[in-house]
């Protein structure tokens, strides 16, 4: 584990919301109850976690640096469609922190706010939280750094999952605006966050939006990336 910086020492594990009072602690891989010595991953879906660890940034137009700790697979790909379809809010801590640990692996500086990619209104209703803003407030606490809601989704758009990597581009077009406290960002280092990033149009679209306040860097972050692995991998250990 890379040394932490002073900027990010906020515990990781300070604090708890109201669904980790009531549940008791479990894999987010597997489901398993975990014991105190464990957190996030029982011993078997670390392993599997590890390998699927990604050690170089991703290159997304609009962005000057994009990352993700993990790629979208095995026991990470589990745990993010618990997280994001089947009720699972809690695990927003769990899966932020890994985020907060590629910003000190990878060195980057030290960002000035964090914002998120905001899904709609309507399926933040229907699911009863928005994943990006979840995972975003969670390393706002964690690396002690302001979150604010940059950009509002103003048009509902078919689901990214349903098309092909040209139609993806398209599909989001125009999606995003900035929200009134946005203006507040001009020459800002911004964290834009979302939970999955697959052909990168999303985040590209969300990037390029924000670049109308003047920023003086953007870097995007997941928590996963899809594709295939990288060569290289990173040494992923228990917090």
């Amino acid at each position: 584990m890379a040394k932490i910086p002073s900027w990010l020492k906020f515990p990781f594990w300070l604090g708890s919301c109201l669904a980790e009072m009531i549940l008791p602690t479990v894999c987010i891989g597997c489901g398993r109850f975990l014991d105190q010595r464990e957190y996030e991953f029982c011993p078997e879906c670390l392993e599997n976690a590890r390998k699927r660890m990604l050690s170089r940034p991703i290159h997304i137009k609009y962005t000057d640096l994009s990352f993700a700790p993990f790629t979208y697979s095995g026991v990470v790909r589990t745990a993010l469609l618990q997280f994001k379809f089947n009720g699972k809010p809690h695990y927003d801590k769990a899966l932020a922190k890994y985020i907060a640990y590629m910003l000190v692996k990878l060195g980057i500086e030290k960002p000035d706010v964090i914002t998120y990619v905001p899904t709609s209104n309507m399926r933040a209703r229907k699911r009863g939280y928005d994943q990006a803003e979840l995972i975003a407030r969670r390393v706002s606490e964690i690396a002690n750094i302001p979150l604010v809601r940059a950009l509002d989704k103003i048009r509902n758009t078919p689901k990214q999952s349903k098309l092909s990597a040209s139609e993806r581009h398209g599909n989001v077009l125009g999606a995003y605006d900035l929200t009134d406290k946005a203006f507040d960002l001009y020459g800002k280092r911004i964290l834009l966050i979302d939970d999955v990033i697959t052909t990168g149009a999303t985040m590209s679209e969300a990037a390029k939006t924000l670049r109308e306040v003047k920023p003086s860097a953007i870097i995007g972050a997941a928590v996963a990336k899809t594709g295939k692995f990288h060569k290289k991998r990173l040494k992923l250990k228990q917090q």
